[in-house]
């Protein structure tokens, strides 16, 4: 208990300081996906700690947890295959790779000592957020210009995409799944 207690206070501090790194940027947090990974994760780390104190806060946990989790595998697999080699302005090297796969290694990481257990019947919570965030990408590809290079909503390159980003979505969240299969529920959120 204490050293998953002690792993969240890190990881809360992890993740505050990717948050803490955005100040370089002056593009809005909702535009990427990446921002809505970093902010994910920092609210599962505040809602997690406070399951420490008190059961009612679990199954919020758990929910952020498992959205989270699987949201980070598009994150990263995306920017590191496409649009990492394609971009061409300056990320801060820490914001980079924090951002695009150090806090999935955190999840990761955290998974054999917390208690969440992937349910196929959770997988609404993060196709739902994809879904939302997607509506924004609409929105700012439409009123501003693709968000990211290549997904312009129309042709082969954007369907390739959304459809790299539905499958890195459905595998992180079958990885999951096969991980907790008869993981021991006793331990906290």
């Amino acid at each position: 208990m204490w050293g998953l207690l002690a792993y969240r206070l890190l990881g809360m501090a992890y993740s505050l300081a990717v948050i803490y790194e955005t100040r370089h940027f002056n593009e809005p947090s909702l535009k990427f996906l990446t921002r809505w990974g970093v902010w994910l994760i920092a609210l599962y780390y505040a809602v997690a700690l406070l399951s420490h104190a008190s059961a009612r806060f679990h199954r919020t946990a758990v929910v952020l947890y498992v959205t989270a989790w699987t949201l980070e595998f598009p994150i990263c697999l995306v920017f590191w295959t496409w649009i990492h080699w394609v971009l061409n302005v300056y990320i801060p090297p820490f914001f980079n790779y924090s951002a695009h796969g150090g806090l999935l290694l955190l999840l990761v990481l955290e998974l054999p000592l917390n208690a969440v257990d992937f349910q196929w019947k959770d997988l609404s919570y993060p196709i739902a957020t994809a879904v939302a965030y997607q509506g924004v990408n609409l929105y700012y590809t439409v009123t501003s210009g693709p968000v990211y290079p290549g997904l312009n909503y129309s042709g082969a390159e954007s369907a390739l995409m959304v459809g790299y980003v539905l499958a890195a979505i459905l595998g992180g969240y079958w990885l999951g799944v096969q991980t907790t299969k008869g993981k021991n529920k006793t331990k906290a959120a």
